[in-house]
């Protein structure tokens, strides 16, 4: 067991990572290690494949119930678009900030390139 740290090895990186990171603050520190294009690219394909999804359950619950046994069912279809639904949003507006902490990352290295005369 790790204890209350979590280890995790992404693009030949080890990240230690607090204990009380919730998962997006995770990704976006994963993503801001990334080239700053790669995080926007990201972004506009989960908010695409999210979108379908969302739209898919949300049609799935919306078709007519024909018994009390398909209850379950429209429920957990309307959890899965709701869910995709606010998904669209909250991942790849956490791509998008890890893509703008990754270019602030490379200008730091510039800057401190540029003044210790590399």
């Amino acid at each position: 067991m790790l204890g209350f740290n979590k280890v995790i090895l992404v693009a030949g990186a080890l990240i230690m990572s607090r204990s009380k990171q919730s998962i997006v603050e995770d990704l976006m520190e994963i993503i801001s290690m990334l080239p700053w294009w790669v995080g926007l690219v990201l972004a506009v394909i989960s908010y695409i494949v999210l979108s379908l999804i969302s739209t898919h359950f949300n049609e799935l619950a919306s078709a007519q119930v024909k018994g009390v046994g398909q209850m379950g069912t429209l429920a957990v279809n309307k959890l899965y678009g709701t869910l995709a639904m606010f998904g669209k949003f909250v991942v790849p507006g956490a791509f998008i900030f890890g893509s703008i902490a990754s270019v602030i990352r490379q200008l730091k290295v510039r800057i401190t390139d540029k003044n210790s005369g590399l």
